[in-house]
């Protein structure tokens, strides 16, 4: 869904007919580029504000070809050291040195296997979002879930860095009159890591079978802190309860990118200054809530 703006400035502020001609031409291009299906890369702005004022022209120019060449989804390409030398006209050597500056600034990551040509993977150069998937299935969320995804975030700390938090977050469902109801809820393990240039990655896993238990309450202001079942490294992981309105299944990626940022820097006194809830059994914690008869027809949690 498009962003809701106030609309007090036209979209094109020509001064004179070439300044539109000139807008109109670009927009149009774009536009065929699009309905054409043409070929592109991404750039996003942060790689200007982090890398465009530092990197060396040698080096800038082969991470654009690294772009081009990258497969649109995945971002890797196998073209070998001698293919690139002869696309730049220059030596081998000359292409291992900028492929050096491109892996010490974590702008790709570079691996042979068997006799194949290297396989070059450009790496996230701004704070990223995964969903994590557990290695193997497990029918309960119980503290076995916590630890495969803590083991295979630990294997690939060459990529994501180290792990710096871990929160437990909760989310109450809502009606169709955007009130929080009991019958239904969201939960999913968040663990945060960061690499030495200061990159962070929100690693998600959204629990399956943890619907009959909640908070204690269904009115959550800002935020409120509980004790989480889940350990790590020997103590029990933060619970966070946050407000329904935003929902991390909804795909409002600026909003838990906000949080993902606000979270990995947070001291523990901040959190604690958020009122305390109890955690477990809902039917036990909210015994006096009545359930709506939209409730009473819910499956108990949120697909």
């Amino acid at each position: 869904m498009a962003k809701k703006r106030f609309n007090i400035i036209p979209s094109i502020t020509a001064e004179d007919d070439t300044d539109l001609a000139l807008k109109e031409y670009y927009s149009s291009w774009r536009k065929t580029n699009s309905e054409n299906n043409s070929s592109f890369i991404a750039l996003y702005s942060s790689f200007k504000e982090k890398h465009l004022a530092d990197l060396e022209a040698g080096p800038l120019r082969l991470y654009l070809y690294f772009c081009f060449a990258a497969n649109n989804s995945y971002g890797h390409s196998w073209h070998s050291i001698q293919k690139i030398a002869d696309f730049f006209g220059t030596q081998t050597r000359t292409i291992d040195n900028w492929i050096k500056v491109l892996v010490e600034k974590n702008l790709i990551y570079r691996e042979q296997k068997g006799k194949k040509s290297h396989t070059t993977y450009l790496i996230p150069y701004s704070n990223t979002l995964v969903k994590q998937k557990l290695p193997k299935k497990i029918k309960e969320d119980n503290q076995q879930v916590l630890d495969s995804l803590i083991k295979v975030i630990q294997q690939r700390k060459f990529l994501y860095g180290d792990i710096i938090k871990v929160f437990h977050i909760f989310q109450w469902g809502k009606n169709k009159s955007e009130k929080p109801v009991k019958s239904k809820n969201e939960q999913l393990l968040f663990i945060i890591t960061k690499r030495e240039d200061g990159i962070l990655t929100g690693h998600q896993y959204f629990l399956r079978n943890s619907g009959h238990l909640g908070i204690n309450t269904l009115e959550v202001g800002d935020a409120a802190i509980f004790k989480s079942p889940f350990l790590f490294n020997n103590e029990h992981v933060t619970g966070l309860a946050l407000p329904h309105s935003i929902r991390f299944k909804d795909s409002n990626t600026d909003a838990i990118l906000d949080l993902l940022e606000k979270l990995a820097y947070a001291e523990d006194w901040q959190l604690s200054e958020h009122p305390e809830v109890e955690y477990g059994e809902i039917s036990d914690l909210l015994q006096d809530e009545e359930l709506s008869d939209e409730e009473l027809s819910s499956d108990g949690h949120e697909e």
